[in-house]
Parts: structure tokens; C-alpha cells; sequence
């Protein structure tokens, strides 16, 4: 087919502007390269303005769903069919752009078959995409590792295939070996990448990720499940790795740098963004099956355009999605922008001809085995936003079919809009108990008023228990795993528990995670929870709630009146769930802002000093907006009040809130909290006294009314920046609102009324304030409980590798010198075996023990995992390290008791010291393993230490390499 012709330039008046919004599809994440478009499309089309937001994948959905709602949707998205058809195309946001579909389009893009052009129509036939590339999303392999293990014999190389039995003797091979940390990772911590994931449980055995019609989900196959458990079999063997912490750009980050022999996450774009500069092949191969075919999954990428309801923008939409994938000279620089290949037949081989040429033939000849494009199946939101969740049920130990039905039930639920039924009430009991799981502390402003809401929405005979998580401190997957534990066995004996409400996100992720456990008969109402995705996930599951009023627009509405010069916004932020939650609320109505400039200070990003820099040099041409700011880019975590502190005292404007927060701040338009509980705990009360309608959209109609706000601002602030009330709004609170003379005034008035009534008064507060301080006590007791939990190996007392990898950090980054012991049990394998694990458990534990003899503040020992311990000696000095060796070596002079004989225990030792040895924490345990490994290898029984050992020069990764990652 002949080459499209170049448009000519237009020359219809009067300008319209449009906004693209893309998500990070090769380098359409790079403004760089995207600004280059949009200028070439300028000079064919100068009537029309484009401006261009850069989403990612970990918020870009939310940040949609708040566009939507906002108002401020964008006129143009990139992405996918399973996102532009069938979610925003099936809630009918988006625009038909069928008549981009000409005669000649459509052939030129179907002449390989209709998968394409069947993936960008609704059912109905509407066409709500228009695309530009395709390409077979694949794993790869790292080719001289597999070699040099002797694994690529179970390779079919020239076609790029492996059989599941062929992938497991690969995996055993390769952990065999030793020569990485694990063959490779099944990573569950996000959607990021999840096609990788599916596709390697669907392909094992030959599931059907959906059946043919895409009107179900049915991974809950026999297939699916075995290859669900195979996958848990295979971790629990050593011969892969899951960690619930990793995500797919984690997992792509350690396949390139050598710590895993292949990545499930893989495809043209990734090699060229995380390969350029690796030492090895990437080598791309189609996922492990037993049928007669791999089946790959499918990517297709191209435009969709939101309806605003202005036809003029619509049009300028189309024009532009047209330029960048029909312009005969410009759609081949996008698809190559993409790093993947043209839907269009007539662009050719676009790769012919240049430096990328032979590599893309590879990537070129897997898309045979692209297959079913199941993408677009409906319910595809829900069933990714739990696909993740499944996973980590598997490998934390979850029943395969319980968790595989539990998914499919969720994603089918969503397919036809149907919910589960809310669980019925639990009226039965004379004693009504209600438990509020709350995402975060008392030291939140806003829960207390929750709590006061929830207990005016609710009977009197209701007893009302709480839970903290306090989410602002620690929230990783072991600690949630720990708070569940937590709440299930307390709450379990607590008799008459009729409901759970639960506040904010972390604590409804929660509860969803582990629906199908303690949750699983309780009904659960949620309240103030800032993610659509995770709201709308939850009324599938048949709970219901209020979910939280963003006030943002409100306070940038008030800032922008009060200082009608202002040019630019700041916001703080950081990436918390409520930071990132309310950084996505702030993009989606960046535009209605325009033409200030939006930018969000991301306070987990950077250091103390960069945070007061940049708040330094705050003129008052910017609004300052303070959103969220618990932790920075060191790890440190900071208490609210601490936080405002430190923004106050460097900034140079007002600081506004979302609430009231005092610290110096001046406040601002916050929705009401405690309004919200009220709500919350209607619906409860509704649950808990049989009121509950069968309909449950009628429930929330009877229940659910628009969320107030309340206004609050300090006079001492607005004094120091010289504002007045008339500029705020006339129900907003005024705190220092009082002068000395109103003060003297009204005390001498106060104590007129009488000194009793006075002294009542302070015996109350006393009382209730002793009352909050031992709950508070308690709190801090369990959060301790919960963090020790997190950080303690349960066999042994000593801390864990999670906790050893994070010190050994801090240690290296604060430059202090100290040596590094690495102990590993000789012939421990022997006890296991001649003894019994039993007995092998006694011996860590024992282990264990003596270790925490020698603990001081400057000898800190710890369990490294298996047989091996660890030990940061700061006192030592490199000339001391033989009677260190010698103090260790005594713990094993005497036998270890057992129930029939006495068991001798002996082990060896490697050591180096930081920073002579090696600068980086990873460089250090590698020398410590090379040091251990010489020991080993001389008769056990020994110790070696880095700096004197000149065998650990030829070792590999040896004194060479070590220098070399310093």
C-alpha cells in the first residue's frame, strides 16, 4: 500500500487547546521526545495548543478517576484497549472516534487479522481507540548465566520456547549453582508488569486466563491453581523467590543487574530502556508451557479521546491522534518512539536499516505466538487490582483454590456489575460491638473527630472498640501481616462483633486483602478512603461507605483570591497512600489552574537540607499547599506536628492545609470528619438494628448526604502575612482570635460564674485526659509489640535479615567504621538429618541464645537466614578481629544439649571491615561471603577475614569486583 500522504498546513482560526495525557509506554515517558512531536504537529497545525501531563502506572488510574470528577478529564489519553474501551469507554466518558476508521485504515491495520481492530471497538461496535503499535509482551533470560550453569540444554533456543519441565531443571540448575541470589522473582507488590505474572501462570500448564466469549475470568481452573502451586513449590524449594515489597521495575532492576537469571516482565521497550548497558545477553524467550504452543500475551497501544462535551476540542483530538499514527513521516517516528512495531502494514519494517535492526528481528518473530488478546474482557480494573493481592495469599500460604476463587469471584462480580450481598446483620446479640480499624494514629487530627462522628451515628447500646495502624510509620506487607494477626485473634475472642468500620486506605486494603479470612462474615463499612480504585473494589466485595471529599480545589480556590498574582503552586507531598492519593487529586485539576505552574515537592524523595532549600527559596509569587509530609528521602520518619514545623519555619508565605493543623500554618477548607464517622456510623447502626434495605443503593440513598466542609485559619498567622477576614469565608473558625484585654475580660467573667463549676471542669479533664493517656500507653505498647514482630526472628530472639539489611545500610551511610562477621553452622544439613528438624531447631535456637550473651551496643548480632548468622562489631578494630573471632569461636566450645546426647557444634567465620574492605553495604557482605567461602573450603572449623585472605582475589566477585561496586 502506497505511503499516506503529508497533510497540509491548516489554517482555521481561532485557536483551541487540547491536553494528552500518556501513560509511560517506551519514550512517550519522555517530554523530551514527546515535546519534539508536538512541536512537528504545530507546524502543520499552529490553531491548535497542546499541553501534556506523564502518568505512570502506580497512580495514573486514580489520577483519571479524579480527573473524571472533577471535571478536568483530558482531552486525549494513551494506553491500551483494556483501559480506553473497556473501562472509561464502557462508563461512556469517552468520544467515538469511529471516523478515524476509514476503508483505508481499517485494511491497512487488520491485513494480519482482526485482533487489533476487534480489541478497539465496544461490543457495540464503537470504535473508542485508534492504535499505533502492537507488540508480545515476553520473559528473557541472561544467556551467559544459563550457560555458564549449564541450564541452556533445557532451551529450545531457535524458537525461544522451553517446556514447563524444562523450566523448573533451568531454575534447579541455576540455584544450584550459586552463582545469583535467586534464578528468579514472582513479583506481587503492584499492577506494574502484571501481564508478566499472568502469563507465566497461565502458560505452565495452559490455562485460560478467560474463556472464549471474555465474559469470564478462569485462572480458578485445575490448570491455573496447579499452576499456581507449582509456582509456591518452587519458592519454598529455593529455586524462585516471591516478595510481596517488589514490583516490576524492582524485579526488571535486579534481572539487569545480575542478581536473578531472567525477568517475567519483559518485551522490546524494556530492553532497550534497562539492557543498554548490562554485561550479559538479555536473551527474550516465550513463557514455559506443556502444550504444543506458548501463548503470549498481547500489547496494543494507541489514543482515545475523552467527550468534555466540546466539539471543537473533540475534533482537535482526533487531528492530533491522526498526526502522530497516520502522518506518513511522523507515525513511523511514534511507533519507534514505542520501541514496539506498527499496527500499519504499509509502514514496513521500521526498524530496517538501523542500528536496532537485528535485535528487533527477535523481538519481530515473537509475535507469533501473540494470542488471544483477553485484555478486554470487562471487569479488567477490579480483577488487576487484586490479581497482585491473589499472589501474595499464595505465597504467604493461602490454599491456591481458595485464593484463585476468591480472585475470580471478585473480577466476575465486576463483569456484570453485580456485588456480592452486604452480610447480614448480627442482631441476635444482646451485647452490639463495633470495631473502628482506623489507617492511622490518635496523632491525626482528623480521628478523633471520626471517632466522635462514629459514635453519634451509632445507638447507645452500641460499645464501640478501636485499632490503629499507624500507617505513617510502618506499613510494609510483614507489618500488615502482623496488625491482621493482631486484630484476628484479639477480636476473635470479643463475642457479639457486628460490624467493622474502617478509615483512610491502608486499613481497607487491608481488610480486602484478607476478605476471605477474620473479615469474611462481618459487614464492613468504610469511610474516608481517597482511592476510586479501591472504594469501587470494596462495593464489589458488598461493602459500602463514605469515601473522602478532597477539599484541595476548594483551598487553591481560596489561595488563588487571597493572592490573585500568584504564578506558581507548591505542593508538599510525599509518597504515603494519603500523599500520593492526594498528589493524584492535585494533577487532576492542575489544568484548571493553567497558566500557573503545578509543581509537588515529593518530601520521600529528598534530603532534610534539599526540603528547607527549596522551601528557602519560596517567593510570594507561589501558593503554598501542604498535603502530606511523613517521611523523607533518609528514612526518617516525622510526627505532623514536626513536619509543619519544619515547612513554617523555612517558608516565606502561608502555609495552607487541608485543615486546621496549628504549627504555624495558616489552615484551610478541610471536609468534616467527624460529619463523615456520623454518616459511617449510621450506615452501621442501620446493619446492627435490621434497618438495612436489601437494596443497597437505597441504603446509602436513606443514609448518605454530601459531605460538609469547615474552614479554619489562625489570626496570628494572617496577622504576620497581613490578611483579613473578609478574605476568608464568612463560617470560617478563627483561632488567637483574642486579644489580652477579651482575654482578662473573660477569665474575670469565667470566674464570677464560679470557681467550682472551674475546678469540676479540671477534675474532668484531668481524669479524661490520665483516661487518653493510658489508652494512648496501650496503643504505643501494641504498635511496639507489632514492630518488634516485624523486625525479630521468632526462632531464634536475634533480629531478622529484614532488620540486619536495614541497620547495615544506616551504618554504611553514616561512614562509621566497623567489621562485619558472617557464621555459618558446619555440616548443619547433617543434624537436620541424623537428628531430625527438631533437634536442628534447637540448635539455632541455641544458637540464638548465646549469640545474645555477647549483644552490646556495639556487638549486635542477627540471624542472616538458614544456618548463617551475622554480627556489626563497632568497638573492633581491624588489629583486634582475632580475639572477636576467638569470643565467637567460644560459643561453640561447649555441646548443645539435646533430648539424647549432647551435640557438637562447630561453625565458620568470615569477616571484613567496612570501609577498608568495601564502601557499600551489598560490597561488604560479598567480601564477608568470599571470606566464609575460603574458610569453608580450608576444613571448616575456621575464620577467615577479607583483607588476609589471597584466595578470595581469584574467587568470583572477588577483591577486583568488590573494588569496583565500591
Amino acid at each position: 500500500m502506497p505511503a499516506l500522504a503529508a497533510e497540509q498546513p491548516s489554517t482555521s482560526q481561532p485557536t483551541t487547546a487540547i491536553s494528552l495525557w500518556v501513560y509511560p509506554i517506551g519514550e512517550f515517558s519522555d517530554p523530551a521526545t514527546v515535546e519534539s512531536f508536538i512541536a512537528a504537529f504545530n507546524q502543520k497545525h499552529p490553531d491548535i495548543t497542546v499541553t501534556v501531563e506523564y502518568l505512570d502506572y502506580a497512580t495514573g488510574d486514580d489520577q483519571i478517576s479524579a480527573a473524571l470528577s472533577a471535571g478536568t478529564a483530558p482531552d486525549v489519553v494513551m494506553e491500551g484497549p483494556e483501559r480506553i474501551v473497556t473501562d472509561w469507554g464502557a462508563k461512556g466518558v469517552m468520544a467515538d472516534i469511529s471516523d478515524l476508521w476509514t476503508d483505508e485504515a481499517t485494511e491497512d491495520i487488520s491485513v494480519d487479522g482482526d485482533l487489533v481492530k476487534n480489541a478497539c471497538k465496544a461490543a457495540d461496535g464503537t470504535y473508542y481507540e485508534y492504535p499505533l503499535c502492537e507488540t508480545a509482551h515476553c520473559m528473557a533470560i541472561n544467556y551467559e548465566l544459563f550457560e555458564q550453569a549449564g541450564a541452556l540444554q533445557y532451551l529450545d533456543l531457535e524458537n525461544r520456547t522451553w517446556t514447563t519441565e524444562g523450566f523448573m531443571k533451568a531454575c534447579r540448575a541455576i540455584a544450584d549453582s550459586g552463582l545469583v541470589d535467586t534464578p528468579g522473582v514472582v513479583y506481587c507488590g503492584g499492577q506494574g508488569g502484571d501481564q508478566g505474572t499472568r502469563a507465566l501462570v497461565s502458560n505452565l500448564y495452559g490455562a485460560k486466563f478467560t474463556n472464549e466469549a471474555h465474559t469470564a475470568y478462569t485462572i480458578d481452573c485445575p490448570k491455573g491453581v496447579r499452576a499456581l502451586a507449582t509456582l509456591k513449590s518452587m519458592t519454598d524449594e529455593g529455586f524462585l523467590s516471591c516478595d510481596a515489597d517488589i514490583q516490576a521495575s524492582d524485579e526488571l532492576a535486579l534481572f539487569t543487574s545480575e542478581s536473578t537469571a531472567m525477568t517475567f516482565a519483559w518485551n522490546s521497550s524494556n530492553e532497550r530502556q534497562y539492557a543498554s548497558n548490562v554485561a550479559f545477553t538479555p536473551y527474550a524467550m516465550t513463557f514455559p508451557t506443556d502444550q504444543a504452543s506458548p501463548s503470549l500475551c498481547s500489547g496494543i497501544y494507541g489514543f482515545g479521546v475523552f467527550d468534555n462535551g466540546d466539539n471543537a476540542r473533540i475534533e482537535a483530538s482526533k487531528t492530533l491522534i491522526s498526526f502522530l499514527c497516520d502522518d506518513a513521516q511522523q507515525g513511523v517516528k511514534s511507533v519507534c518512539a514505542t520501541h514496539f512495531f506498527p499496527v500499519r502494514a504499509s509502514f514496513g519494517d521500521i526498524y530496517l536499516g538501523t542500528a536496532d535492526e537485528t535485535w528487533m528481528k527477535d523481538y519481530h518473530s515473537l509475535l507469533q505466538y501473540a494470542d488471544d488478546y483477553y485484555n478486554i474482557t470487562p471487569g479488567w480494573a477490579a480483577q488487576r487490582t487484586v490479581w497482585w493481592n491473589m499472589l501474595q495469599q499464595v505465597f504467604s500460604g493461602t490454599d491456591p483454590q481458595v485464593a484463585a476463587d476468591w480472585y475470580t469471584e471478585i473480577a466476575n462480580g465486576a463483569i456484570d456489575k453485580t456485588v456480592q450481598n452486604p452480610v447480614q446483620s448480627i442482631s441476635t446479640y444482646s451485647d452490639k460491638h463495633v470495631l473502628f480499624i482506623s489507617s492511622y494514629s490518635l496523632n491525626d487530627p482528623t480521628v478523633e473527630s471520626q471517632i466522635a462522628g462514629i459514635k453519634k451515628g451509632l445507638g447507645n447500646d452500641v460499645s464501640l472498640h478501636y485499632e490503629f495502624m499507624d500507617s505513617m510509620s510502618v506499613s510494609d506487607e510483614d507489618y500488615v501481616a502482623s496488625f491482621y494477626r493482631y486484630i484476628s485473634d484479639k477480636y476473635t475472642r470479643i463475642s457479639g462483633l457486628g460490624a467493622i468500620i474502617v478509615g483512610d486506605d491502608n486499613a481497607l486494603q487491608m481488610v480486602i486483602r484478607y476478605q476471605k479470612g477474620f473479615f469474611r462474615d462481618i459487614p464492613v463499612i468504610y469511610e474516608s478512603v481517597n482511592s476510586k480504585t479501591l472504594t469501587e473494589l470494596a462495593d464489589s466485595l458488598g461493602m459500602m461507605g463514605i469515601p473522602a471529599r478532597s477539599t484541595i480545589e476548594d483551598n487553591l480556590d481560596l489561595a488563588c483570591q487571597i493572592y490573585p498574582d500568584a504564578t506558581k503552586i507548591l505542593a508538599i507531598s510525599d509518597g504515603s497512600a494519603v500523599g500520593s492519593a492526594r498528589s493524584v487529586n492535585l494533577k487532576a485539576i492542575a489544568s484548571k489552574y493553567a497558566p500557573m505552574s503545578v509543581e509537588i515537592l515529593n518530601t520521600s524523595t529528598l534530603s532534610p537540607d534539599e526540603i528547607t532549600a527549596r522551601l528557602d527559596a519560596v517567593g510570594d509569587d507561589t501558593i503554598l499547599l501542604y498535603l502530606s509530609f511523613s517521611e523523607d528521602g533518609n528514612g526518617k520518619v516525622y510526627p505532623y506536628g514536626e513536619a509543619l514545623g519544619l515547612i513554617t519555619d523555612h517558608a516565606q508565605a502561608p502555609v495552607f492545609t487541608l485543615a486546621w493543623l496549628g504549627e504555624g500554618s495558616l489552615g484551610g477548607i478541610a471536609a468534616d470528619a467527624e460529619e463523615i464517622g456520623r454518616q459511617a456510623g449510621s450506615i452501621t447502626d442501620g446493619f446492627l438494628n435490621d434497618r438495612i434495605a436489601v437494596d443497597r443503593q437505597i441504603v446509602m440513598e436513606e443514609t448518605v448526604s454530601e459531605i460538609p466542609t469547615t474552614s479554619a485559619f489562625d489570626m496570628d498567622v494572617m496577622n504576620r502575612f497581613g490578611l483579613k477576614k473578609d478574605s476568608f469565608p464568612k463560617d470560617a473558625v478563627f483561632y488567637n482570635d483574642i486579644d489580652d484585654r477579651t482575654k482578662l475580660v473573660v477569665a474575670i467573667v469565667v470566674l464570677a460564674a464560679g470557681i467550682a463549676l472551674l475546678g469540676a471542669l479540671l477534675i474532668k479533664f484531668v481524669r479524661e485526659n490520665r483516661r487518653r493517656k493510658h489508652n494512648e500507653s496501650k496503643l504505643q505498647k501494641v504498635s511496639d509489640v507489632l514492630r518488634a514482630e516485624a523486625e525479630l526472628d521468632v526462632l531464634t530472639g536475634l533480629g531478622n535479615r529484614r532488620l540486619f539489611d536495614r541497620e547495615l545500610s544506616r551504618s554504611v551511610e553514616a561512614n562509621r567504621p566497623f567489621a562485619l562477621y558472617i557464621i555459618d553452622l558446619d555440616d548443619f544439613k547433617h543434624i537436620n538429618d541424623g537428628y531430625g528438624h527438631l533437634v536442628g531447631d534447637m540448635v539455632l535456637r541455641e544458637t540464638g541464645s548465646r549469640l545474645l550473651g555477647l549483644k552490646s551496643r556495639s556487638f549486635v548480632p542477627y540471624r542472616y537466614g538458614g544456618d548463617e548468622f551475622a554480627i556489626t562489631d563497632f568497638a573492633n578494630q581491624q588489629d583486634d578481629a582475632q580475639s572477636v573471632e576467638e569470643k565467637i569461636a567460644e560459643l561453640f566450645r561447649d555441646r548443645f544439649p539435646a533430648d539424647r546426647d549432647d551435640i557438637a557444634v562447630h561453625a565458620s567465620i568470615g569477616s571484613a571491615v567496612f570501609p577498608i574492605d568495601a564502601q557499600t553495604a551489598e560490597g561488604l557482605i560479598r567480601c564477608a561471603d568470599q571470606a566464609l567461602y575460603a574458610a569453608k573450603t580450608s576444613g571448616k572449623r575456621s575464620s577467615r577475614r577479607f583483607s588476609e585472605c589471597e584466595a578470595c582475589a581469584d574467587l568470583p566477585g572477588g577483591a577486583g569486583e568488590a573494588a569496583e561496586g565500591q
